[in-house]
C-alpha cells in the first residue's frame, strides 16, 4: 500500500489520460455467389449496398472449396481442403449465435440457409 491518502489516489486516478481506442477498419458489406456447378449460380444479396463480392464453389480438383473475393478491379483467391471446411463451419455455427441483428431490412431473396432448414424439417417427419 501507498503512503498517499485515498483522496490523493482517487485524483491520480481521475486525471489519468486515457489511450485513444485504436481505429477498427470499417465493416464492408460482400454479395454472396454460390457456385453449385458449372454454369449453375445464386446469390444472395447483403441488406445494405456492397461493393465486394465473394465466390464460393468447389474446386476444380473436386478436392477443395474455392473463394474469389472481388473489390472493383482487385481479385483474392484462394482454397479450403475439406478439414478446413468442417472447421470452417463449426466455427460459423458457434459465431452465428453471438452476432448482433444485421442492419438494413431483408431483400426477399432465394436463401440456402432456409433451404436447408426446409430440408431438415423434412427429415425428422
Amino acid at each position: 500500500m501507498t503512503d498517499e491518502p485515498t483522496s490523493e489516489r482517487r485524483k491520480t486516478r481521475a486525471t489519468r489520460k486515457r489511450q485513444p481506442k485504436a481505429e477498427v477498419a470499417p465493416e464492408r458489406p460482400a454479395t454472396l455467389l454460390f457456385w453449385w456447378r458449372d454454369g449453375m449460380l445464386s446469390t444472395y444479396d447483403a441488406r445494405v449496398p456492397a461493393d465486394t463480392e465473394v465466390s464460393i464453389g468447389r474446386a476444380g480438383s473436386k478436392r477443395a472449396l474455392g473463394f474469389m473475393i472481388t473489390r472493383g478491379r482487385k481479385a483474392m483467391d484462394f482454397v479450403l481442403d475439406k478439414d478446413q471446411v468442417a472447421e470452417l463451419a463449426a466455427f460459423l455455427r458457434l459465431s452465428h449465435a453471438r452476432l448482433l441483428k444485421p442492419r438494413g431490412k431483408p431483400k426477399r431473396q432465394l436463401s440456402p440457409a432456409a433451404s436447408e432448414m426446409m430440408w431438415a424439417r423434412r427429415r425428422k417427419r
